[in-house]
């Protein structure tokens, strides 16, 4: 939270100061303010490895190192931006309030139980399965209506809306095939 409330400091220091609002920016001035920075994020890292140095937390915490591009990345924009334009510094809080959020998340996932962590892992994927279903309706309804056209010419290009209905009707005979297999793998007599 530190580096965050620093980050919108280093972003409104003109702005700040013109209305006379001190912030610890403007205590460590303009040539500081980049390090104390830089040195709020590698905090983060070097607590983590504290932590496994002295065998305080899991091996899962080596998750961490995944933010490591991302703390890269806001060093490098905020060493490029902050002497020349400020004004492209605006996004450096939501950016930096993103990464501690995702560091955050590695960390409580460490410190999980192996069984939540891998329960974590099956939920991310089943909802990036469901995200992808949902932005590629249009196009696989598309490919549906192609095919068919291909395979009948003559009685899809009449009607776009029977490419739909079809595709609707094949998607539920999946979902209604998928839970008969499912009922009968649960049922093992077959008395359903």
């Amino acid at each position: 939270a530190v580096a965050i409330l620093h980050a919108n400091n280093m972003r409104d220091f003109d702005t700040d100061k013109s209305v006379g609002v001190i912030t610890l920016a403007h205590l460590i001035g303009r040539d500081g303010s980049p390090y104390y920075f830089h040195g709020l994020l590698g905090l983060q890292y070097l607590v983590v490895a504290a932590m496994l140095l002295l065998d305080y937390g899991s091996y899962r915490l080596v998750l961490v190192i995944c933010c490591l591009p991302w703390s890269i990345y806001l060093i490098r924009m905020l060493n490029k931006f902050y002497a020349t334009n400020h004004e492209l510094l605006r996004d450096l809080p939501k950016k930096t309030a993103q990464h501690n959020l995702f560091f955050v998340t590695l960390v409580g996932l460490g410190y999980s139980s192996p069984q939540f962590f891998a329960r974590f892992l099956v939920g991310i994927l089943f909802y990036l399965g469901g995200v992808n279903n949902t932005l590629t309706f249009n196009y696989q309804k598309f490919l549906v209506c192609e095919k068919l056209m291909n395979i009948f010419p003559i009685i899809f290009k009449a009607s776009e809306m029977v490419c739909i209905s079809l595709h609707m009707y094949i998607i539920n005979i999946r979902l209604v095939l998928t839970f008969l297999t499912r009922m009968i793998v649960r049922d093992p007599k077959n008395n359903w």
